[in-house]
């Protein structure tokens, strides 16, 4: 094994993003469009919004300019949650253990890849070799695109990777990738692990 993968909300930080704001401040801007959705979940609604403002033959300028509004608003609100992000246990004693042991590491996350370079600042964490965030792929998880593309950043092979997650998205992308795949959970499960920290006897 020579990399690791890991998931950010839930995984490394508990990031408080208020979503209910974020569906409701999305609603708004896309009715205003003539586009109506709920927005759950999330970023499969936003795919469908777009995909509606070009059917509707909105020119691809207008479609891009309310994309990135859209992107915006969510990155702000997950930007003013680090402030009250909290580190889930044993996270600082796993990244330093892995960069002792010279593995590459890589973020893969739905999240912004801002928010996440603020939270890495914030509780100065050793950084990542890469980030995948939203905005580097168009199909999120739990597809398998985000870990293949951060297994190309790194210049790793699926069987010389693990991927830590904490949620069903995160197994079901690993999974598919060929990535073996642990989450982090007090629920019980073939290699599960109740904190980050665990998997220091076994990677």
């Amino acid at each position: 094994m020579t990399a690791v993968l890991l998931d950010f909300d839930g995984t490394l930080v508990d990031l408080p993003t208020d979503y209910d704001e974020v569906r409701r401040r999305l609603a708004v801007l896309f009715a205003a469009q003539g586009v109506h959705l709920t927005f759950q979940p999330l970023l499969e609604s936003l795919r469908r919004a777009e995909a509606a403002l070009s059917s509707a033959g909105r020119s691809d300028g207008d479609v891009q300019n309310i994309m990135q509004r859209a992107l915006d608003t969510i990155t702000g609100l997950e930007l003013e949650a680090v402030s009250r992000s909290a580190l889930q246990e044993g996270v600082i004693d796993f990244l330093s253990a892995v960069r002792e042991r010279g593995y590459r590491t890589a973020i893969v996350t739905n999240n912004s890849r801002t928010a996440v370079l603020k939270a890495f600042r914030r509780w100065n964490l050793p950084p990542p070799d890469t980030i995948v965030g939203r905005e580097d792929v168009s199909e999120h998880k739990p597809n398998p695109a985000p870990a293949v593309l951060a297994l190309q950043r790194l210049g790793v092979r699926a069987k010389e990777a693990i991927l830590v997650g904490n949620n069903d998205r995160d197994l079901r992308m690993g999974r598919a990738a060929g990535i073996r795949t642990v989450l982090v959970s007090i629920r019980p499960g073939p290699g599960n692990v109740a904190k980050i920290s665990d998997l220091l006897s076994i990677i």
